[in-house]
């Protein structure tokens, strides 16, 4: 089995002057059809991922306009539209929702002396937290949270700011991916200043290790970002396979061996699909990627096929970055994972679809009509309506009273669409979302561009 992804990063929309802006827009549209014809040639994308700075400012019609352009990079790449997985960078962070205490919190916890003394502030500022963007340190990403809940990655809590999910390698092997939040103490003079990151205990041993399962990790800062690195660090040697980064606008590629254990790590950091004017001559550049299970009775690890592609000014398309790969088109790394332990060689098989995912999925009752992927589109579709249209939806499926004042925070609506699918309901979703016509059996058809909504 082989899992196809398009990885960028830094993409920023809403950044820089008009003249900026028309050039970002014609780029971007360059990549759209450079990823048609990439998807003609390495086959049909199974998702995006994203490692953050989607947006320039974190606000909301940002987010709008991301997710249009998304749409039509979906298409492109021949993936559903609600297979896009993403992570919050400093630029998601909207510092308009920064408030004094913010700013205090995020000085004293870059500025402790020791790694072990920010991950006591941060617990203690999040802890028993069940929802995101409750505390300080988090409200300025709830306009991007409130947007990766239609692609059913938002932050989970402020104690928890990652989400998982599970992709099938096959041989009862599962790719786990997380998606990390890095930017919980980023400001806006990040790239005049540098000053570390965190990314916190919770999310460091977050990182599983599993016999079934290779991790993926992506986040927006590189490794040497954080302050917490030497903390850190063991993790993702000894736990990640395949990192994925952003952040730095110059793509790197680096192949890394934990010589204790044997585990091998991939570290590939995406450059930027459209970065700042800032005089150091960023180019534009994204992946592809490639993944398969490496099944050999000798060894047990992941292949991974990586395409970078690059701006080429002159002819005003993407091309191979052949430069940077010597006359390559590609890169191939095999990685070992050591731990790992097929089913034949005596492991528990795992049970599921070829895709699982740790969302809320639809029941054997329900499964002749819904799949997951139709669940993803009716989550989509959800996230999309205006705060009152959510409300409106909730209320008709009883599972809020009548009278119910709005808006509901961000963690009910998401349990109470997570409860719809659970219970088998995904018909009656399709119908309250469609209520001009119940009886169509497929409520998918006709959607139209998003609507600048909550």
């Amino acid at each position: 089995m082989v899992l196809r992804f398009v990885h960028l990063s830094d993409i920023h929309f809403g950044q820089g002057s008009a003249v900026k802006r028309a050039i970002d827009t014609d780029v971007r549209k360059a990549l759209l059809r450079d990823c048609q014809e990439s998807a003609e040639r390495f086959g049909k994308a199974d998702s995006l991922l994203i490692t953050g700075d989607i947006a320039y400012s974190g606000t909301k019609p940002e987010y709008v306009e991301a997710a249009n352009w998304l749409d039509r990079l979906c298409e492109a790449c021949g993936c559903l539209r609600a297979n896009v997985q993403m992570v919050p960078g400093n630029h998601d962070v909207n510092w308009s929702h920064v408030d004094a205490t913010a700013r205090i919190l995020r000085s004293n916890i870059r500025g402790s002396a020791r790694p072990e003394e920010a991950h006591e502030t941060l617990a203690e500022v999040c802890i028993g937290v069940e929802g995101f963007g409750e505390c300080a340190l988090t409200r300025p990403l709830l306009d991007y949270a409130n947007f990766a809940e239609q692609y059913g990655t938002p932050p989970d809590s402020d104690a928890k700011p990652f989400w998982t999910k599970k992709l099938s390698l096959g041989h009862d092997v599962a790719a786990r991916v997380y998606g990390l939040t890095t930017s919980l103490v980023s400001d806006n003079q990040d790239k005049k200043v540098p000053v570390p990151q965190w990314l916190g205990a919770s999310q460091m041993t977050a990182l599983g290790s599993s016999e079934s399962e290779i991790a993926i990790a992506l986040m927006h800062h590189p490794l040497k970002c954080f302050g917490d690195e030497a903390l850190i660090a063991p993790y993702i040697r000894r736990r990640v396979t395949l990192l994925l980064t952003g952040h730095e606008h110059l793509p790197e590629i680096a192949t890394c061996v934990d010589h204790a254990t044997g585990h091998s790590r991939l570290e590939v950091t995406a450059g930027a699909v459209t970065p700042e004017e800032d005089g150091r001559g960023y180019v534009f550049t994204y992946n592809w990627l490639e993944l398969s299970l490496i099944a050999d009775k000798e060894r047990q690890g992941l292949k991974v096929e990586l395409w970078p592609r690059v701006w080429q000014a002159g002819a005003e398309t993407f091309e191979a970055d052949a430069i940077r790969l010597q006359g390559r088109e590609s890169v191939v790394a095999e990685l070992a994972c050591p731990s790992l332990r097929l089913a034949e060689q005596g492991r528990t098989p795992l049970e599921g679809s070829p895709v699982v995912d740790d969302a809320a999925a639809p029941t054997d009752q329900d499964a002749m009509t819904w799949n997951e992927q139709e669940y993803g589109e009716l989550r989509l579709l959800f996230w999309r309506a205006e705060w009152q249209e959510r409300l409106r939806i909730l209320v008709e499926l009883k599972l809020f009273p009548a009278g119910t004042a709005g808006p509901l925070p961000q963690v009910m609506e998401r349990r109470a669409l997570d409860q719809v699918a659970q219970a088998g309901r995904l018909a009656e979703l399709g119908r309250a979302l469609h209520p001009s016509n119940p009886e169509s059996p497929n409520p998918f058809v006709g959607q139209g561009e998003v609507k600048n909504g909550d």
